[in-house]
């Protein structure tokens, strides 16, 4: 049977998942090291656009409605209504965490540094960053990264604007010689991985510095309203925590950017990450809501944060109807 590991794209937590399948999970199932790696969208297996075969391995993804070898997720809007062979979830700040765990029932040994990467993934998917640690890696780093600030490092270099480019990254990067982490296989010490960090936090300063011009706090929603269809081209990188840090009264924030090449609008919420005790309501249950109700479907995520996609002529009508959600 061939395999290949389906994972989430552009994505910290789908290469981090990938990468603990590989090193730890693999060898337990007798796969051979060099499976393929297809690195999709999670929209792409909502809405069927990618062929899956019986022997793939899909991770940080929806559960494909065709039979798989192999399933692990942790999104909430994607728990299954029933259990299968080697099909995996469980609510959890991250994939890589559930897998890691997996991999620690199956007799790989729980050391410090698998414990510190667990720990480092579970922050960043999960949004469990306090204000120091969001500072850390948003801002102009020192010449000594931390360990969280060394796998943002990572997750900058495939997260370019360029989604092939992104792809040839991620699966080179996962071709190589895995050690026990991503942040101590020698591939990551090369100064490729630095130069692309330092570059992004340059590009957050630059998005922060335009967001600052058109961003907007709706008091009746208690939400930060950052509306990229006001300006005519975005300048840097989002930094995604950066409207909690400056409105440290809001209980969320929406987010809505065109998509160039379609007519349809993807649409980002989350919850103060520094104050998550003000969400009242279930993010990803909502995202999934409002993506049937105003787009073609695709939608989801986290009891705190979530994103869909909906009809750009519908866009105006989504943002109204998740703001009177907020309300209540």
């Amino acid at each position: 049977m061939k395999h290949r590991i389906i994972t989430h794209a552009g994505c910290l937590d789908g290469f981090c998942s990938a990468f603990v399948f590989k090193k730890y999970i693999a060898p337990t199932l007798k796969i051979p090291e060099d499976i393929e790696i297809v690195p999709v969208m999670p929209k792409e297996i909502e809405l069927e656009e990618v062929e899956i075969q019986k022997g793939d391995i899909i991770l940080d993804l929806p559960r494909p409605k065709k039979e798989v070898f192999f399933w692990c997720d942790h999104h909430i809007t994607n728990k299954p209504e029933e259990e299968k062979k080697n099909h995996h979830w469980k609510l959890a700040p991250s994939c890589t965490g559930v897998l890691i765990e997996l991999a620690v029932s199956r007799g790989v040994k729980e050391n410090e540094e698998l414990k510190n990467f667990k720990q480092c993934m579970d922050i960043i998917d999960g949004a469990m960053y306090d204000k120091k640690q969001y500072k850390e890696c948003y801002y102009p780093a020192k010449d000594k990264l931390t360990a969280l600030q060394q796998f943002h490092a990572l997750s900058s270099s495939f997260q370019t604007k360029d989604p092939n480019l992104n792809d040839e990254i991620y699966r080179r990067l996962l071709s190589n010689n895995l050690e026990r982490s991503p942040i101590t296989s020698s591939w990551f010490k090369s100064e490729f991985i630095r130069f692309f960090y330092d570059a992004r936090l340059r590009s957050y300063q630059e998005w922060r510095d335009q967001v600052d011009t058109y961003v907007y706090y709706d008091e009746k929603s208690k939400c930060v309203v950052q509306d990229d269809r006001k300006i005519r081209f975005r300048k840097g990188l989002v930094d995604r925590f950066y409207v909690h840090y400056k409105f440290p009264e809001t209980s969320y924030s929406i987010s809505l950017r065109p998509e160039l090449e379609s007519d349809q609008v993807r649409m980002s919420i989350g919850c103060n990450i520094f104050h998550k005790e003000r969400c009242k309501i279930h993010i990803g249950n909502l995202c999934r809501e409002v993506g049937k109700k105003f787009g073609e479907g695709s939608g989801g995520g986290h009891l705190q944060v979530g994103g869909c996609t909906v009809l750009a002529g519908k866009a105006d009508d989504a943002m109204r109807f998740i703001l009177e959600k907020m309300k209540d």
